[in-house]
């Protein structure tokens, strides 16, 4: 038996053989001590691969579910948080960050928009204040210090990789838009995790054993020398006056999120280098995304409203906007502040009974409008391009737009009024 069989376990689909020879490639040619690999395809899990050991010095095997510390690889899980909130529109990507957290706006920052920041734009890349473990431990006393951060140049002109100021920011942001100030890591547990059942967390829980955890060997100086390229960046990361040194090596530093009793550090949120988790999780997360948050045994992510999704038996294209229980009224909501590439550029279907109609709602640039009619297997919503006047700016005045569905017709204000109660109504 090879040593490629000995150490790698689990299975691949048919067309994936590939992957396992690759995986199996880690151990017998790169020496790789242990890892794992899973993908999904179109909603199937097609690779779910493991091997080697999960701690070098007691050579304890790599298991089905070992969770392992996956840096940079956080920031994609917390996009997803803020993607949920944004679906919910609680914030809108073209706004000021100030709008919604005033303290913000110090040091020159009050013209930065979320979009800008969350694409690292904000040339807020490092800390000028001492930033340690007890800071980020206490999200109020590191809000003090994220608001008083001034840019390192005019914000929007340049992009450094804000190796791990960007998920503070977005935290605080997070928690300024929640209704209930949740953080981060907990709003991910909450909303997207344990729907979803994932074994990942970015605020790893005390009760967490070291026994599921693998702990990580870092490369010789040797081995940085000779593998690490391009050589220029090696060089800046190992100049502590560098911007790549100040982003990621210190204050407070990529290795925050260890803990040398314990593996990693628990309830310590790190969200752009501190998750731990499986391989599994993170590509099921990634699955439900890129499959638009619908679950092909039917369960709904809750970022339904954001991306392409699959209907059972038909086209790709469709796009689910949310979850309706069925012979409940349908409220669709948000759809004004929905950009066009996003929801309302292929057919979206919602499955909800009664609709017994043809309704219309505008969209918020005043080119698209929504056909809804009755469908033997659910409901289909179709975007065309259009002009609806006084109808776009009643959706441009409202703050919470609804239509809702019933075997009478009420108004799109999501109230229970009668058809034509109010001067907007769009059946």
């Amino acid at each position: 038996m090879s040593v490629a069989s000995l150490a790698v376990e689990g299975h691949v689909s048919r067309g994936f053989e590939a992957v396992r020879e690759a995986f199996a490639e880690n151990f017998t040619r790169r020496n790789e001590l242990g890892g794992a690999c899973c993908a999904y395809h179109r909603g199937e899990k097609v690779v779910d691969l493991w091997g080697g050991v999960r701690n070098k010095a007691t050579d304890e095997p790599w298991e089905q579910d070992t969770m392992v510390l996956i840096y940079a690889a956080t920031k994609g899980l917390a996009a997803m948080a803020l993607a949920v909130a944004h679906s919910r529109r609680w914030l809108d990507y073209e706004e000021r960050v100030a709008a919604y957290w005033p303290e913000f706006a110090q040091q020159g920052k009050e013209k930065i928009t979320v979009r800008q920041l969350l694409a690292h734009q904000a040339g807020l890349f490092a800390f000028d204040e001492p930033v340690d473990r007890s800071v980020v431990a206490d999200l109020d006393r590191l809000a003090v210090v994220l608001a008083r951060q001034k840019p390192a140049w005019e914000p929007g002109t340049r992009q450094p990789y804000h190796a791990i100021t960007l998920g503070f920011y977005e935290g605080e942001l997070l928690r300024r838009v929640h209704p209930r100030r949740r953080s981060l890591g907990q709003f991910f547990q909450d909303e997207i995790a344990t729907p979803l059942g994932l074994d990942v967390y970015i605020r790893l829980p005390e009760s967490t054993p070291n026994a599921r955890l693998a702990t990580l060997a870092p490369p010789s100086q040797i081995d940085m020398l000779v593998g690490f390229r391009p050589f220029r960046l090696m060089l800046e990361g190992m100049n502590r006056r560098s911007n790549i040194y100040r982003a990621l090596v210190t204050n407070p530093g990529f290795a925050i999120a260890h803990d040398e009793q314990r593996v990693y550090a628990r309830n310590l949120e790190v969200p752009s280098g501190g998750a731990v988790g499986t391989a599994r999780a993170i590509a099921h997360a990634y699955g439900v995304f890129a499959a638009g948050g619908l679950e092909r045994t039917g369960a709904w992510a809750a970022t339904a409203d954001a991306g392409p999704a699959r209907r059972a038996g038909g086209s790709s294209n469709a796009r689910v906007l949310r979850r309706v229980p069925e012979g409940r009224s349908a409220v669709l909501a948000g759809l004004h502040e929905a950009e066009p590439r996003l929801a309302l550029r292929q057919r979206v279907l919602v499955r909800v009974s009664g609709i017994r109609r043809l309704s219309w709602l505008c969209g918020s640039d005043g080119r698209h409008w929504i056909r809804v009619r009755h469908q033997p297997d659910g409901h289909e919503i179709h975007r065309r391009s259009a002009r609806c006047g006084a109808q776009r700016r009643a959706l441009r005045r409202s703050r919470i737009i609804g239509l809702r569905f019933s075997r009478k017709a009420t108004c799109h204000d999501a109230c229970d009024g009668p058809h034509g109660a109010h001067r907007n109504c769009i059946h």
